[in-house]
């Protein structure tokens, strides 16, 4: 019996000047069934979400920013260095061009993850409406040598 070990990863990174979703991939890329299967209840929270995020990008970066979508490792794959592959590529770029990173994480025990690959923590709070902390987190630009 061969085993085959499978690393779920990826890293998802928009370009500025992003300033939000748009209601049409959305709605392709899995909106609808989010819809049905939540309600339309969904779509006035995920407004509401998608207004708060995007501004406070918008107080910190103005939106000329390089932004860190997503980053997901695989719980069983996690600790292994896989974060840092997925976001050092990116950060080279971002620093070659001398771009500003942005991120959001709802788990404050990402934090100090994002803070080893030089993000600051720019705004901590509560996603208004709910009980769920809302970390912005930042990378200024940088100086080649």
């Amino acid at each position: 019996m061969k085993i085959i070990r499978c690393i779920i990863s990826f890293a998802i990174w928009l370009p500025p000047p992003f300033s939000g979703n748009k209601t049409l991939p959305f709605l392709f890329n899995g909106g609808i069934k989010l819809i049905l299967k939540s309600g339309l209840g969904i779509i006035a929270k995920l407004l509401k979400y998608e207004n708060y995020a995007m501004s406070l990008k918008k107080k910190y970066t103005n939106h000329e920013d390089w932004y860190l979508f997503n980053l997901s490792v695989a719980k069983k794959s996690q600790n292994q260095g896989i974060a840092s592959k997925l976001l050092r590529p990116m950060l080279e770029v971002c620093d070659s061009g001398q771009f500003v990173c942005y991120l959001e994480t709802n788990k404050e025990a990402n934090v100090p993850m994002y803070e080893h690959f030089g993000f600051e923590l720019a705004y901590q709070g509560v996603i208004p409406g709910t009980t769920v902390n809302h970390y912005a987190m930042v990378r200024k630009k940088r100086k080649m040598n």
